[in-house]
């Protein structure tokens, strides 16, 4: 890689961490505690009750929270219980302001309480002692927009802090699964704007073949089926190499059957793989399999078989010396590259 494309791929980079920081922060915000709610959640706890000859009583504690983050407004809370109730004691306030709210109906069998306004994070609590044995009141809350629910049904705040967790983490895995995608990309499109391959041993042999170096690209490959293995680009080029040197077809003909195999799934791949068998075909004046190569290397990519094309002085070579073959090729410049 030279310093063109590191400098690209750096930008690239540096672009896409943003690009993903953005998209992480607009899925947190889009889909985590961003929209405004109103939510009542309240509790019935610490009920005791005590007995004994001269005494029965019933205590309750109710609590109501605003456990969303819009403020509630005309809160109703009423309490109604399954027998006649006598108050023997009744404490009811807000924490936050500790200012004191009585009920606004008291009747045999119910209490009322209405607050004007329940912000966010604020309890109101009314700690209430009966005479006898009274089972749970039935608690009926609302404000002037939604219905309240027992705390039991709704989130926690540790169940809501792991959902944001998840949430977070998914968006930032997410984020950084797009950044193969785009660099792979940003590769292909920075070889097509600038002209840039990656400098390795194939590259080099590729250029050498087609400039009339056969000798130095047969070392060059060699070098690397031996140290890396071949894959399709290496065997088709050695493949053409050895045809051009002279070598009978069982020598180069198994090198292009193994490429052809590796090439199934990849359009480079089957791209250099009819680009090289097009130019043995051509040699060979087997015009019929020559267009049918020429036909399908086009189709895996026109732009980059047309630099080839152009660049090979192999092709240029054969176009001088054959006239036949170079009327062929004409026709098949005209029919596919135009």
């Amino acid at each position: 890689m030279n310093w063109k494309q590191i400098i690209y791929t750096a930008i690239i980079t540096l672009l896409v961490t943003i690009l993903s920081g953005i998209l992480v922060n607009w899925y947190t915000l889009k889909n985590i505690n961003v929209s405004k709610n109103e939510e009542l959640v309240y509790e019935v706890k610490n009920i005791s009750r005590f007995k004994s000859d001269s005494l029965n009583i019933s205590i309750y504690n109710i609590i109501v929270s605003n456990i969303g983050n819009v403020k509630s407004e005309d809160v109703s809370l009423k309490l109604d219980f399954n027998e006649p109730i006598e108050i023997i004691d009744l404490t009811s306030n807000l924490e936050r302001t500790e200012e004191i709210i009585k009920p606004v109906n008291n009747e045999n069998q119910q209490l009322i309480y209405t607050i004007n306004k329940l912000f966010p994070k604020d309890n109101f609590t009314a700690s209430i002692a009966l005479k006898n044995s009274i089972e749970n009141p039935k608690v009926i809350l609302q404000s002037n927009n939604i219905v309240g629910r027992p705390i039991s049904v709704s989130k926690t705040e540790n169940e809501e802090k792991t959902l944001f967790k998840i949430k977070y983490f998914a968006a930032i895995f997410i984020a950084i699964l797009t950044l193969f995608p785009v660099l792979y990309f940003s590769t292909r499109i920075f070889r097509r704007v600038f002209g840039e391959y990656p400098q390795n041993l194939n590259n080099t042999a590729f250029l050498s073949i087609h400039n009339g170096q056969l000798e130095l690209a047969r070392k060059l490959l060699e070098k690397e089926i031996a140290t890396n293995g071949g894959t399709t680009s290496e065997l088709s080029n050695y493949g053409l190499v050895k045809f051009l040197q002279g070598k009978n077809s069982k020598e180069y003909e198994p090198l292009l059957r193994m490429a052809d195999f590796l090439s199934k799934s990849l359009s480079h791949n089957k791209l250099v793989l009819s680009f090289n068998r097009m130019i043995i075909y051509a040699k060979n004046n087997e015009f019929n399999k020559l267009e049918n190569e020429f036909k399908t290397a086009t189709q895996s990519n026109k732009t980059e078989f047309k630099k080839w094309y152009h660049y090979s002085v192999i092709i240029s070579e054969m176009k001088s010396n054959d006239k036949q073959l170079k009327e062929k090729l004409l026709q098949l410049e005209k029919k596919y590259l135009t």
